[in-house]
């Protein structure tokens, strides 16, 4: 074996307790046991102000590696943010090829319109890696996820050190218990939706078969089956979002202005569940009669619609001759987009002596 010059570049503090460093410093002494000769580079060692920032972390790193140079460069993952810039202007390019060394991705303890980006960047410097090291079969599937090539990503578990000063038969420290994540249900409502028509996703969620603390993170992720694509999530608009739980159940919404098929995956910690919705063209919309005819001024009562194309998010508004225009309330629409239940509005400014003419705009 012909003894290597590899440089480490790790995030981590050199807390000897913290478990990412147990599993890095491991790395580095069998490395160094095989003939290796390591260079370690610790991003956090850099001021404070300077980690958190990209582009400071980036001018750091390019003094600390000047005329520096190595026949491999392993990347951990925590040192993913700082190390992407100076990855992508090539001043990592003399350090070797890029070996990824993956303990969490990062875009999953993101939120909002993090997520995105985050899940963005990730793929891509995990994607410039020759080979990706996970630490667990997990991990290795989320890295699969981001678009890593299985055959280039490798797993290497942490194991369990022996106490210290103890003896090789001593027993081994017992495994904590893993939390198990269960997606039981996930719906769509409606679950055959047309153009224009907004969808709720809602999926239960249970930890270790008990319903999930609230604020539980819970992401949503879709993706265009066929079609002109161009959904999205009503709250980010976009591909993805990632909500939280209230009394063990996640809610997102979903739009498409175009007939398409959409896969929509739920993940909650490494546990993914995907269901398909097709947006379909449906019938044009229209009015065709009303139960009842008629009503008390004050409101509140329920009438029926009869037509087509009717949709969850249509407006439905009452025209009424020598008063105004009322908004009125969509409360159901069934399932064939034929008919829909309206709760009537009040009309404000109508003499209770007389009667009124409205016409139902839709």
């Amino acid at each position: 074996m012909v003894p290597l010059r590899i440089t480490f570049i790790s995030s981590g503090s050199r807390n000897p307790t913290d478990g990412g460093m147990v599993y890095n410093n491991r790395i580095a002494d069998q490395l160094r046991r095989r003939g290796h000769t390591l260079r370690l580079l610790y991003v956090a060692d850099a001021r404070p102000r300077i980690a958190a920032r990209p582009l400071r972390a980036h001018a750091w790193l390019a003094r600390n590696l000047a005329h520096h140079s190595s026949d491999l460069l392993l990347l951990e993952s925590r040192a993913y943010p700082q190390v992407l810039l100076p990855l992508a202007r090539g001043v990592l390019r003399p350090l070797g090829p890029v070996v990824g060394l993956l303990h969490h991705p990062d875009y999953l303890v993101r939120s909002g319109w993090q997520l995105p980006v985050a899940r963005w960047a990730e793929a891509q410097l995990l994607r410039r890696c020759r080979r990706v090291i996970a630490v667990s079969a997990s991990t290795a599937n989320l890295a699969g996820e981001l678009g890593v090539a299985r055959d280039r990503i490798a797993v290497a578990h942490p194991g369990i050190p022996l106490p210290s000063g103890g003896n090789s038969a001593a027993p081994a420290a017992p495994t904590p218990p893993t939390d198990t994540w269960t997606v039981t249900s996930f719906t769509a409502d409606p679950s055959a939706p047309i153009v224009g028509e907004t969808v709720t996703l809602t999926a239960t969620i249970q930890k270790n078969g008990s319903v999930a603390p609230d604020g539980t993170g819970v992401a949503f992720e879709a993706s265009v089956l066929s079609g002109d694509g161009g959904g999205y999530f009503t709250s980010t608009q976009s591909l993805s979002v990632t909500t939280t739980t209230s009394g063990g159940k996640a809610v997102a919404h979903f739009y498409s202005a175009t007939q398409s098929n959409y896969s929509i995956r739920v993940r909650v910690q490494s546990t993914t569940t995907t269901l398909t919705i097709s947006f379909s063209g449906g019938e044009p919309l229209a009015l065709y009669g009303v139960v009842p005819g008629q009503g008390s001024q004050a409101g509140g009562e329920t009438v029926n619609l009869a037509g087509s194309g009717f949709t969850t998010n249509m407006l439905v508004a009452f025209s009424v001759t020598g008063l105004d225009v009322f908004p009125a309330e969509v409360l159901s629409v069934a399932a064939d987009h034929r008919s829909a239940l309206v709760r009537t509005p009040a009309l404000t400014g109508a003499d209770p002596t007389q009667d009124y003419l409205a016409a139902i705009v839709v």
